[in-house]
């Protein structure tokens, strides 16, 4: 039993299908089945009950994950300090932005580092939110961000930069009144004096649609939701073509880009982006480093276009 082994057995478990972890492995179907076969056999145990769709663990097959993560861990605290000894900063990171967040994330963060620190290579991923924390406790991932802290006592979060809430709407559309407030962005709209209009809006899983709901109950502002939607580009586009309204963080690299008016709103609604790691896992340079880029790439007005 080796590394890769513990490896590609965790990929298994984290998609409850050989099939489609042998294609995020890059590897044959047959080639990661006869792995599993192999490991399954020097164990003389079942790590998983291949009865159900999808792939469920064993007891066995859950103490053979539980086993992998610690080990794997300590394996990449152990190269890191290594590392660190011979001052090069080398090795594998892993990232997860989540599926919402990497938009707008990943493409200024990896050409930057990837440039900046050759001998790393930089893994960004869009796990599930449910999976998310775990697999940062665990040590899979290095590094998360999201929008909303973490309050588990082994996770460290860093704000990394705080983001408005907006009123987007069609370029034709002009409220009926407005005020300036100091420290925001745009002009003051106050919603319950805006006419219904058509919403298109994220789905109820989303954190954003619970920000979304919270500035319409506070407004008393019921709006005609013409479409929930998994995709934050689709509740722009509609707003773009004059057929919807939305709202939205004030995210400076997407919203300089788009063709629609935004306002600001009467309450002070935002949110904030956090940098997560694990507390009782090693820091290493690269955690050092890979922090200080981000927090000068990404807050306040270092945000690059």
């Amino acid at each position: 039993m080796n590394d890769r082994h513990l490896k590609y057995i965790l990929e298994i478990a984290k998609e409850g299908s050989i099939t489609a972890a042998a294609e995020n492995l890059h590897i044959s179907q047959p080639s990661l089945s006869s792995l599993l076969a192999q490991v399954e056999e020097e164990l003389n145990a079942r790590i998983f009950d291949r009865s159900r769709v999808p792939l469920t663990l064993t007891y066995e097959g859950e103490q053979y994950v539980e086993a992998a993560v610690k080990i794997l861990g300590t394996l990449r605290d152990l190269q890191a300090k290594i590392n660190d000894t011979k001052k090069s900063i080398c090795g594998r990171f892993n990232i997860d932005c989540g599926p919402q967040q990497s938009p707008f994330l990943a493409p200024f963060l990896l050409p930057v580092l990837t440039e900046k620190y050759p001998k790393v290579e930089f893994k960004i991923e869009e796990s599930d939110h449910s999976h998310r924390e775990e697999l940062l406790l665990n040590g899979v991932l290095d590094i998360i961000f999201c929008t909303g802290k973490i309050t588990h006592a082994n996770v460290e979060c860093i704000p990394v930069r705080d983001e408005e809430i907006l009123l987007l709407s069609p370029r034709d559309f002009v409220p009926p009144k407005m005020k300036q407030i100091k420290g925001r962005g745009y002009p003051c709209v106050d919603l319950s004096r805006v006419e219904k209009k058509r919403f298109v809006l994220m789905k109820k899983h989303h954190k954003m649609r619970t920000l979304q709901d919270a500035v319409l109950t506070d407004n008393g502002y019921v709006p005609d939701i013409i479409l929930e939607t998994d995709n934050w580009q689709t509740c722009i586009r509609f707003v773009e073509s004059g057929f919807a309204f939305t709202l939205f963080p004030n995210i400076r690299s997407e919203l300089d880009k788009v063709q629609t008016n935004k306002y600001s709103l009467s309450g002070d609604y935002r949110q904030t982006l956090y940098l997560c790691y694990r507390k009782n896992a090693y820091r290493s340079r690269i955690m050092d480093e890979f922090i200080k880029t981000t927090l000068e790439l990404l807050s306040g007005q270092n945000l690059p276009h």
